[in-house]
Parts: C-alpha cells; sequence; structure tokens
C-alpha cells in the first residue's frame, strides 16, 4: 500500500522560522533544518525548496525560477539531516540535562524541608562563654586548645577558651560533614568550623556571604599543615542567626563581582568596601590622612587668599 505523499515547503527568501509557520505554500519555513525539527524525515515526505535567483527583481515582472517549488536537491537534504541529527542529540543532552536538574532540586528541596524540623539548643553545662573581638589575641584571656580529640568540642582538662563572637560571614565552604566560614567584625578575621547537627539545620543549609552570625564555640589552634588567620580557628558548640543576607541573584557576590559595571560598583559602593582590598585601601587612605592631621596645622584660607 502507498502511503499519501505530504509536501513540506521551504522559502529562503519568505519563509520563517517560528510556529506561525506550518510549511504549507502560504506559510512555508526558511530552512530545511526548521522544516526537519518540524516534520521529521519519514516516508512520503517531500521537502519542496524555492529560492529567489540572483538577479531576479521582484514584482509583476518576477521570473518563474523564483515562484516555481522545487524538491530539495540531495547535497542540501544530506546536510540538513547532519544538522537535524545534531540538533536531536543536543536536544537530548538538554532534556537529559533538565531532568538531572530537577531531581537535584527535588532533593534539596527535601533536604531543606526535613532541615526545618531540626532544632539546636544550647547546652547549658557548657562553660560561660567570654565575649571577644575577632581579633582579640590576649593570652590572659583567650587559651587554645592543641593536639586531637574524638570530639570536635572538648571542654575536659587543658581545654581551650570558650567565647562568644558576632561577625559577618567572609567567606564560606561547605562540605559533606562540615562547614568552614570566616567571620569579619571590622576589627579582624576568625574561622569558625561548624560540625554535627550544626551543619543540618535550616539555617545551615541556606547560608549565604554576609550574613550576621552569633557563634558560641572552644577555641583550637589550626592543626599543622592547615592554613587560617592567625593561625587559630573556633570549633563551635552553638550559633543563631542575627540577619540573613540575600542569596541567589541578590547575593553580594553578583552585585559587586569583579568583572562589574565601574557604574555598578559605584552604585554599591558600600557593598564593595567589605571586600579585603577596598576596605585596606580605605584604612591605608584614613592611617595617611592622620599622619598628616597630626604633623601639620590644617589651615583653611578665606577666598581673598
Amino acid at each position: 500500500m502507498t502511503m499519501p505523499s505530504k509536501d513540506v515547503y521551504v522559502d529562503e527568501e519568505l519563509g520563517i522560522d517560528d510556529t506561525s509557520a506550518d510549511g504549507s505554500q502560504q506559510k512555508p519555513y526558511k530552512t530545511l533544518l526548521f522544516a526537519h525539527v518540524q516534520h521529521p524525515p519519514s516516508d512520503g515526505l517531500q521537502y519542496l525548496t524555492r529560492k529567489k535567483e540572483a538577479g531576479a527583481d521582484q514584482g509583476p515582472g518576477v521570473s518563474e525560477v523564483h515562484q516555481k517549488w522545487v524538491p530539495a536537491t540531495q547535497s542540501a537534504l544530506k546536510k540538513a539531516g547532519k544538522a537535524y541529527e545534531q540538533h536531536k542529540r543536543k536536544q537530548a543532552k538538554g532534556d537529559e540535562l533538565a531532568i538531572r536538574e530537577k531531581q537535584e532540586a527535588d532533593k534539596r528541596q527535601q533536604a531543606l524541608e526535613e532541615a526545618k524540623a531540626k532544632q539546636i539548643h544550647q547546652d547549658p553545662k557548657l562553660p560561660k562563654a567570654v565575649k571577644i573581638r575577632l581579633n582579640e589575641k590576649d593570652p590572659a584571656l583567650i587559651k587554645l586548645r592543641s593536639g586531637e580529640s574524638k570530639k570536635d568540642v572538648d571542654y575536659s582538662e587543658g581545654r581551650g577558651t570558650r567565647v562568644r563572637v558576632t561577625g559577618r560571614v567572609h567567606r564560606l565552604r561547605t562540605q559533606k560533614d562540615v562547614i568552614f566560614l570566616t567571620l569579619q567584625d571590622g576589627y579582624g578575621l576568625l574561622q569558625c568550623v561548624l560540625t554535627g547537627d550544626l551543619t543540618k539545620t535550616y539555617d545551615a543549609l541556606t547560608m549565604t556571604l554576609e550574613t550576621s552570625l552569633e557563634i558560641y564555640g572552644e577555641m583550637w589552634e589550626v592543626p599543622p599543615g592547615q592554613h587560617a588567620p592567625d593561625d587559630r580557628e573556633l570549633h563551635a558548640d552553638f550559633y543563631t542567626v542575627i540577619g540573613k543576607a540575600a542569596g541567589d541573584k541578590e547575593a553580594i557576590t553578583t552585585r559587586v563581582s569583579p568583572d562589574a559595571d565601574p557604574q555598578t560598583l559605584y552604585d554599591n559602593r558600600h557593598l564593595v568596601l567589605r571586600g579585603e582590598n577596598a576596605s585596606s585601601v580605605m584604612k591605608v587612605r584614613a592611617a595617611v590622612l592622620r599622619a598628616f592631621r597630626q604633623t601639620y596645622e590644617e589651615i583653611s584660607p578665606t577666598c581673598l587668599e
């Protein structure tokens, strides 16, 4: 039984490659590739093309060659066929990626819902925490614990000082069961380590840069071969979120990225100054001005002078 033939029309000059075209003579496609996508090759399907020849004029005097529909050449069909196969592979890869991203998004959403039920509480049996600035280094006030312990926080004999610090999250690195974050308070930096249940709360899973935290924990020396500001770190036993910073498109790293437009950086100067380089420049500038004012007498001349 012979299948009825179907003609798909392609006009390189007057056709349109979008859903408003249907491949008829009145609404032809512009390219063979789009015609293949909308009407995949099959038995009984024929692609008819036409195009204006060089030198042919439009209007009443248009040449007959321009008006006549002819079957697409074998070379054009072969070229379009290769492009169509590439299109299918790309589309399949895109569909696979979309499915994988959706699965990961669903998995994360489920984890976030479960994390909302996870609550942490401060242990009243722990030693009273000492409130310090992040740059506090007085050995009479702070004792650093060294060595190894089976517990992340261990206030046994020879323990480190339990402290309470506040600051903004300047750096953030999340691993499977541990979160490394660096706090900044305008005086200095301090690396804090969150482990165990502290990493499984909703606040931990959605933590963003510039979030304000209050953290309780034990001061430790940094293990050999590791690096941290002032070679020390805080092993947290409890924390609270004072204020959560925006994430995603409104995150500070998005709004003031290094390759951002200069005008954007000027408009968000208050965010730029939270970076180490910009704040260091301003500190040097303040020190230079202070030195000049201490050395020279400041005079405000009149307009006549």
